[in-house]
């Protein structure tokens, strides 16, 4: 009894290492050959046909924990580096028994920095691919994305806007969101953050999106803001603070 028990254990250890061994060797040839070579360059494409910007990065690789891990994407123009993120990372699975159906349990981003300027005729920056008119002719989703969880560590926004007499900047620093589906149709979410300023300004909101209500209820804490700074936009309305 004691010999079957320990031939059994011999080959589920035996089984442990070889599937080990090729899961590894299967991770080295996609992070030193396939990935650098094929995939990054189809996400660069792609996301250059999407923003209509330069876009670069410095790796793609497969990570066991985190899944799909970008490195170092920038997304610029002729003006301005706009979108800079340290390490985009995302966790899938897709469904075969569910077509085009791919779920994406967790995104998470470290260090995103995003410039968001509305220019003088009004029009954002990153307006033109956010808010597409049309789609693209011929060109047709080929999956489904469900996304469960977004999170952002300590990001940064900086804001611009041309539109007014005098250029108004502003930004919200050491961001930190938590986006995720709440059954059986919620979409909570929560977010910190830093508005650098003599005093030290924060923000802070808890909120949850009813989706079958369309129904969107937030509790918004912000300490240490000064009006003041916000005067160039209350005298459009014919206020003075």
């Amino acid at each position: 009894m004691k010999k079957s028990v320990i031939n059994i254990i011999k080959i589920f250890i035996a089984v442990v290492l070889i599937f080990s061994f090729i899961l590894t060797a299967a991770i080295f040839y996609l992070n030193n050959v396939f990935l650098p070579t094929k995939i990054k360059a189809l996400v660069i494409k792609g996301l250059e046909d999407k923003t209509g910007k330069d876009v670069s990065l410095g790796s793609v690789k497969i990570n066991i924990f985190k899944g799909l891990v970008l490195s170092n994407l920038i997304v610029s123009d002729e003006s301005a580096v706009l979108l800079k993120v340290k390490e985009a990372s995302c966790i899938f699975l897709p469904l075969p028994f569910l077509k085009k159906k791919i779920i994406v349990p967790l995104v998470s981003l470290e260090s995103p920095e995003i410039l968001i300027v509305r220019n003088k005729d009004n029009v954002f920056n990153f307006q033109e691919f956010i808010f597409p008119e049309t789609s693209p002719a011929g060109k047709e989703l080929q999956f489904d994305l469900l996304v469960s969880r977004i999170n952002i560590n300590k990001g940064k926004i900086m804001f611009r806007d041309e539109s007014l007499p005098v250029v108004f900047q502003k930004s919200l620093e050491n961001i930190n969101l938590s986006v995720y589906l709440s059954l059986p149709s919620n979409v909570k979410f929560s977010v910190t953050a830093e508005i650098p300023s003599v005093l030290e300004d924060k923000l802070k909101i808890i909120g949850d999106f009813k989706v079958a209500e369309n129904r969107l209820l937030a509790k918004v804490w912000l300490t240490g803001l000064k009006p003041k700074e916000l005067d160039v936009y209350f005298q459009q309305f014919g206020f003075v603070i």
